[in-house]
């Protein structure tokens, strides 16, 4: 299922196109105004942030048992975290995908396509063995394993790059999972 023509950020009216094995429909929605005031839900619960774009960071991140990864940049192909035990990468078929470094073979992906003039964000949420992953404040996919959520050193030793295809990332650590409701509210508030 592809869908296209539609922005949550963009009030006004939408046409929005949904395809499916060569078949397509379309119909109009309306998006809201942002209601004035909206921020962050967990702005509280943020202990790092980081805008240093393309820029390798080698300050140890030590990440609480449950946590939230927020990364927010452009859709063009490349790393927005690298080298940590936690990576998000654009691959060069516009895919989002996520993983844990030693459950790489899980790795989470989008199942939408964006390009790499799109705005994105990305948030990766552990709790318990999972690891959600969420694009554009929707849930794309989930991981279950044990040892999937590893609580200490972020950067895992290595030399840690935020936006290594842009330089226009910005990388927030909050010391909570984020519920649904918080991750919808964090994309809508940028």
């Amino acid at each position: 299922i592809e869908v296209s023509g539609y922005n949550p950020k963009a009030p006004g009216n939408q046409i929005l196109t949904v395809s499916y094995e060569g078949y397509s429909t379309g119909f109009t929605v309306n998006v809201a105004e942002k209601p004035e005031g909206l921020v962050n839900p967990l702005e509280d619960a943020k202990f790092y942030s980081s805008t240093a774009c393309n820029t390798k960071i080698s300050e140890s991140i030590t990440l609480p048992e449950c946590f939230t990864i927020e990364a927010k940049g452009s859709a063009k192909p490349g790393y927005l975290i690298w080298a940590a035990r936690y990576q998000i990468e654009i691959d060069n078929n516009g895919t989002v995908v996520g993983w844990e470094w030693n459950h790489s073979s899980i790795a989470m992906r989008s199942p939408q396509k964006y390009s790499a003039s799109d705005d994105i964000h990305v948030v990766l949420v552990g709790e318990g063995n999972t690891l959600s992953m969420y694009v554009n404040g929707e849930l794309t996919n989930t991981s279950e394993a044990e040892g999937l959520i590893v609580p200490g050193e972020f950067n895992f030793g290595y030399t840690v790059m935020f936006g290594a295809q842009s330089d226009n990332v910005e990388v927030n650590f909050y010391n909570q999972a984020a519920t649904a409701a918080d991750v919808a509210a964090m994309y809508l508030a940028d």
